[in-house]
């Protein structure tokens, strides 16, 4: 039950627009680590706090693309939101396959196929170490149907975005 409710617990922003991922809370004190793209996901570590020498508020997480960690601001100071709360629940715009291991990548253990349109709850991330591309691929529970587990990777191997 720890797991199910640390599961709860965790908080998700989504990109929503390209922002810079820094070294401090403080703007002015912070060199940038890298920027973040729209659509990159962030697991918050700490805050939202208030950056008290420009007065936007920031969170630390960790990029989940890349494990990059570091602060982001959630708006600025001029109604520009850069960060939205979700990112654990995706939906799927290609069809993939949901499988039993994020190591599969030949389709071997297929748990569930995926059509355009199905939802999936997100339960972890992982990059996938030995493949050159370095995808990104989630531990997903089906919504609906049978509630089939399994792992599924963001985008193919050329790219294509398969779930966001």
């Amino acid at each position: 039950h720890l797991e199910q409710f640390a599961l709860m617990t965790r908080m998700f922003y989504k990109v929503v627009k390209e922002i810079v991922l820094s070294s401090n809370l403080e703007i002015e004190q912070s060199s940038q680590i890298r920027r973040m793209d729209v659509g990159e996901v962030m697991e918050v570590l700490q805050g939202p706090m208030l950056d008290p020498s420009v007065g936007v508020y920031r969170i630390k997480g960790k990029a989940l693309k890349d494990a990059a960690a570091g602060w982001v601001t959630v708006a600025g100071n001029k109604d520009v939101t850069f960060l939205l709360p979700g990112g654990n629940v995706l939906k799927v715009v290609a069809p993939t396959e949901l499988e039993e291991d994020s190591k599969d990548t030949d389709g071997k253990d297929v748990v569930h196929q995926l059509k355009v349109g199905d939802v999936l709850e997100v339960l972890d991330w992982t990059r996938t170490s030995r493949s050159t591309s370095g995808l990104t691929h989630i531990k997903g529970r089906l919504q609906g149907h049978d509630g089939a587990v399994g792992w599924a990777a963001i985008s193919s191997s050329s790219g294509t975005p398969l779930l966001a």
